[in-house]
């Protein structure tokens, strides 16, 4: 079995030809699983993991869209996955909660129960391994559409940033992002994952 984790690289702005840094959106998602891959690099697990860096979200989701043809077609055995699409956004609240999205509905209903069970999951270990507040939202948008239309449980992490005045601009620079929401947020997708993919 595995557990798939991904992220976009590409990034957008008003002008994007001229400067997209991305910062955030979505760099913190990469930066997240790659440190992520390198604490858990040395660990043995019952399930795989698989990472990817998605190109074309920006424009349509085209990268995971055609990743999850290949899983599709290859009948890769994905036990779940899960989406990284912003993570260090510096919110005016500093209480603000992190998303744990999952899936409730959209194209394959087959796959919600074990989305949410998942969602849960990672509810609680945010509780135990983080200082964050969370909140709990459907999946909307991202890498993780085409792999919930394939039959996937899909479950996600996002910081609420596309409500920000740097997204999908040229602001969206390191100096801006909240490095310690980051840190929060990476702690937990390790917790995800390792939990998971279960330690052998």
């Amino acid at each position: 079995e595995v557990i798939l984790v991904g992220g976009h690289l590409d990034t957008t702005s008003e002008n994007p030809a001229v400067s997209a840094p991305g910062a955030n959106d979505n760099g913190s998602g990469i930066a997240a699983m790659l440190e992520a891959l390198r604490i858990l690099s040395g660990q043995a697990f019952t399930r795989q993991i698989v990472a990817v860096g998605f190109t074309g979200e920006e424009q349509g989701l085209i990268g995971s869209a055609r990743c999850a043809a290949v899983a599709t077609q290859q009948r890769w055995p994905v036990e779940l996955m899960v989406n990284l699409d912003m993570l260090g956004y510096r919110p005016p609240n500093p209480a603000a909660p992190l998303f744990i999205e999952y899936d409730q509905g959209n194209a394959t209903p087959a796959n919600n129960a074990a989305a949410e069970a998942y969602g849960q999951m990672a509810v609680a270990l945010a509780g135990q391994h983080t200082s964050l507040a969370t909140a709990q939202t459907d999946i909307w948008d991202s890498d993780y559409m085409p792999f919930e239309a394939a039959g996937f449980p899909c479950i996600g992490l996002y910081d609420g940033g596309a409500s920000g005045p740097p997204y999908h601009t040229s602001g969206d620079v390191p100096e801006l992002m909240d490095v310690g929401r980051l840190e929060q947020a990476t702690r937990l997708l390790v917790a995800i994952m390792a939990t998971a993919a279960e330690l052998a």
